[in-house]
């Protein structure tokens, strides 16, 4: 199951590059005629300075986050994937549950930058305006006021934060959603953004909205409804240790 686990997330950073890297680059050969568009997409036909403008923002968020102290890796080593969102290893690998939120994020940031704003702008300056705000949270979520917020009304009392690996990877996930919003229509968005909050609720009894509404104003009948969570996951993994000691006798 761990080396399915492995090649599913791999596959998805693939799939995220190739979205970001291929639509930058369709946009150089032809910008499309739409109400946000404008003759001349400047970022679409000067695609080194595009690129610049990324990777400064994201070294930026790296030598940010290395001040603050975060850990470039996990001191446990680097994996592709970890699933516990109740270990202190969350939120230290390549990818996570909340991997899906940041993908989310991508999805709204889409329609909140592009389709809306008036005078309109192009879908490229739109994309960075997503990644400064993408940029801008991994540093606000990774100072030691907001991490303390989280251990005490989020899903996970072990949280401590990012890996600066961790951290980079969310915002390409964000990258990666803002694209996929670009490429279906607005229904397809719609339902994948419905489809992860239900399956991380669901799954992890976590999501966006849970995120945002615990950070802000917590509620009690959710943080005993998420601890509840906590206590069936650690039993079951007590149960499954004293299965195999058992069969090992």
């Amino acid at each position: 199951m761990g080396k399915i686990n492995k090649i599913l997330i791999t596959t998805i950073s693939l799939v995220i590059f190739s979205i970001s890297w291929n639509v930058i680059l369709a946009e150089e050969e032809n910008v499309e005629n739409t109400p946000n568009s404008s003759e001349e997409d400047y970022l679409a036909t000067h695609i080194p300075i595009y690129i610049i403008i990324i990777v400064s923002l994201l070294t930026f968020q790296t030598i940010v986050l290395v001040l603050l102290g975060q850990p470039l890796i996990s001191p446990t080593g680097l994996r592709v994937w970890w699933g516990d969102i109740h270990s202190p290893e969350n939120s230290q690998h390549i990818a996570d549950w909340y991997t899906f939120t940041h993908m989310l994020h991508g999805l709204l940031m889409f329609y909140v930058t592009y389709p809306l704003p008036n005078p309109p702008i192009t879908v490229n300056v739109a994309f960075l305006i997503g990644l400064v705000t993408a940029v801008a949270w991994e540093i606000i979520e990774n100072t030691s006021c907001v991490i303390e917020r989280y251990r005490k009304t989020g899903a996970s009392t072990e949280y401590r934060g990012d890996s600066v690996t961790n951290s980079f990877f969310d915002s390409l996930a964000m990258s990666a959603g803002f694209w996929l919003a670009y490429g279906i229509p607005w229904w397809g968005t719609l339902a994948l953004g419905l489809l992860e909050e239900v399956v991380l609720g669901v799954v992890i009894r976590d999501n966006m909205v849970l995120n945002i509404v615990q950070i802000v104003y917590p509620f009690k009948c959710i943080s005993d409804w998420q601890e509840r969570g906590k206590k069936e996951v650690t039993s079951t993994g007590v149960q499954e240790i004293r299965r195999g000691d058992e069969e090992d006798d």
